[in-house]
């Protein structure tokens, strides 16, 4: 077996494989060997049909598993010789058989990382929210999670709830179809121009909003508004307290602690933020795209020019902060 760099830019290679027809050969007889004592054809016993007659029944595919195993080892081959990582599997293409077999294949790798220094760095921590301002946004958390949703008879407006029938059609063609499917006006998982032509809406509505490739068709069933309870003692001892001084302390106690979190968590991002800008290398390609699909498989998007314009630079700072972080830690 032979190879070729075609093509040798930082990241993308490209090589041009050359497998001698007794290479081959070679291949299809290793690949009757191994089957051989499992094959059974009438007028045979199991283990001594002929090799003649297996290749005949079986040649195309005992050439297809000998090409398979054939570009693996290639593949394992050029990336130990030229002491490269993988970041995407081998493309295979332009494959052609005159004399000798050749094709060609194409991968990403990773890139080389010279660390900047990372030792020392220094960032910003800011104080804890006062407990006031804490409580308050507790509270108005509990009353969210515990209000109640009641159908409604006028245009809907932003926080109401819409129950639809949503089709999402590409080139003519459903690539979702809901039959009851629940919204909030406003939501910012939602595309811009559906929240827009929400607002308004009422029962039985039928509207058609294009979104850069996207149709989305939809019928209101319903409009919901949420009702926000009474936060006193009655409502504490619905919860198993004592009183609403006792799920107040509660309530500080756990608002606290994730404030705590939330600090740390900004300074984890700062100290990224810190990493990546020191660090500035060529991508993989390849594992942008796996993250940028990751989070809309997370966020049940399609993909679309808008949500590129969304999502595409949050995937690359996780996939650079994942190699410098794996970096460091090699």
């Amino acid at each position: 077996m032979q190879y070729q760099i075609i093509r040798n830019e930082n990241l993308e290679k490209e090589m041009l494989i050359t497998i001698s027809t007794d290479e081959l050969e070679h291949g299809i007889a290793e690949q009757i060997d191994k089957v051989k004592r499992d094959i059974n054809i009438p007028g045979f016993r199991k283990g001594k049909v002929p090799k003649s007659i297996i290749r005949s029944r079986f040649g195309p595919k005992l050439k297809a598993q000998t090409l398979s195993d054939a570009v693996n080892e290639a593949f394992h081959m050029i990336l130990a010789e030229n002491n490269w990582r993988p970041a995407s599997q081998a493309e295979m293409f332009d494959v052609k058989q005159e004399t000798d077999l050749q094709f060609h294949l194409k991968f990403e790798v990773m890139p080389n990382i010279d660390l900047a220094d990372y030792h020392d760095l220094e960032v910003f921590r800011e104080e804890n929210l006062p407990d006031d301002y804490l409580m308050e946004q507790a509270i108005k958390q509990l009353k969210e999670d515990h209000s109640s949703v009641n159908e409604v008879n006028r245009p809907a407006v932003v926080d109401d709830f819409i129950t639809m029938e949503l089709a999402i059609l590409e080139n003519n063609e459903i690539k979702k179809n809901e039959s009851d499917i629940q919204v909030k006006i406003g939501d910012r998982n939602l595309p811009d121009e559906l929240n827009r032509a929400l607002v308004g809406v009422t029962k039985n509505s039928h509207k058609e909003v294009t979104i850069e490739t996207s149709r989305y068709r939809f019928r209101v069933k319903k409009t919901e508004e949420r009702s926000l309870p009474v936060i006193d003692d009655e409502f504490a001892r619905n919860l198993k307290f004592d009183n609403l001084e006792t799920l107040k302390k509660e309530l500080l106690k756990q608002t606290k602690k994730a404030e705590e979190k939330r600090i740390e968590d900004e300074v984890k991002e700062s100290l990224s933020n810190i990493l990546i800008e020191r660090n500035r290398f060529l991508l993989p390609k390849n594992l942008v795209d796996k993250e940028y699909k990751r989070i809309l498989e997370r966020l049940e998007q399609p993909d679309s020019e808008s949500n590129r314009e969304r999502f595409q630079l949050t995937a690359e700072k996780r996939v650079r902060l994942d190699l410098i972080l794996s970096r460091i830690a090699e």
